[in-house]
């Protein structure tokens, strides 16, 4: 801005020492140098501004996608470590049903051959057979 002032000063300083009207003309030329270099100067720095905060915005988006990412992965190894865990037990329970079932059968086949079986109070065999269905 000063070197193009500078320059423009000397055609415009003998108009403003010769005439009257000159010096408004003069006043201005300046003035509209001087916007046209104060709106040079803000549009490069917001040209400087924006570049940066696009920069740091890109960084930022760059950042949550990766920590979604890393998110996400995570929540998939946590559900596949459940579902690992899940099966585990699924299969605990599945081999305690069956032996229950097992033992269900054997208590009823026991039942099914005592010979006391019908009668109204537990003979000693009976109570064995119930504490033990009790106990599993």
């Amino acid at each position: 801005m000063i070197p193009a002032l500078s320059l423009l000063l000397p055609l415009i300083w003998p108009p403003i020492v010769t005439d009257g009207r000159a010096i408004g003309v003069a006043i201005g030329v300046a003035g509209v140098l001087l916007v046209a270099a104060f709106a040079i100067a803000e549009a490069d720095g917001y040209g400087r501004a924006s570049a940066a905060w696009e920069i740091k915005y890109q960084r930022r988006e760059a950042d949550l996608t990766r920590q979604r990412f890393s998110e996400l992965d995570r929540q998939a190894s946590a559900n596949a470590a459940a579902k690992a865990e899940e099966a585990k037990e699924i299969a605990a329970l599945e081999a305690r049903l069956q032996a229950l079932g097992a033992l269900a059968v054997q208590l009823a086949d026991e039942a099914a051959q005592d010979p006391r079986a019908g009668d109204i109070c537990l003979d000693g065999e009976a109570v064995k057979r119930h504490n033990r269905r009790i106990a599993s």
